[in-house]
């Protein structure tokens, strides 16, 4: 497949995450993979930022990022179990959290959207994001004030 930023890839049909609905702005596209930036001779055990690209449109890929590194206390589980339960997720199922950043030229001013995670059930490859509505998470949450 073609990327964005990758250029020509082959995947494999495993690879591909499905999104039932979609991503917010994005409904038509459902099928993604999760790419990474770092070079397979860097020795880091976890990725910074990755890509989650769109199977359907090459021009359409999110740059997404593990929120915990930026703000260690995060908790996007508060929300009704109904929502998990679309994506076949328990509290004993593997998954991951990731959350769409935008990287500006002067990474001072790069953000995270706090507010609208994106979990990813990596048993059965379906995904959901969801608003989390009754918090104080930001849209735009400022990458360079990483809580310690």
């Amino acid at each position: 497949m073609n990327t964005k930023y990758f250029g020509d890839i082959t995947i494999h049909e495993d690879e591909i995450i499905t999104f039932p609905t979609g991503v917010f702005g994005f409904e038509d596209n459902t099928q993604y993979v999760l790419l990474s930036f770092k070079d397979d001779t860097e020795e880091s055990s976890e990725d910074f930022l990755m890509c989650l690209q769109s199977v359907e449109d090459s021009d359409l890929a999110l740059i997404v990022m593990n929120p915990y590194y930026i703000q260690p206390n995060y908790d996007p589980y508060q929300v009704s179990d109904k929502i998990f339960a679309e994506i076949s997720l328990g509290e004993e199922t593997k998954h991951t959290v990731t959350c769409v950043a935008v990287i500006r030229e002067d990474f001072k001013q790069s953000t995270i959207n706090l507010k609208c995670p994106i979990f990813i059930n990596l048993e059965n490859n379906l995904a959901k994001q969801i608003i989390l509505e009754d918090t104080n998470y930001s849209m735009r949450h400022p990458i360079a004030e990483k809580e310690v």
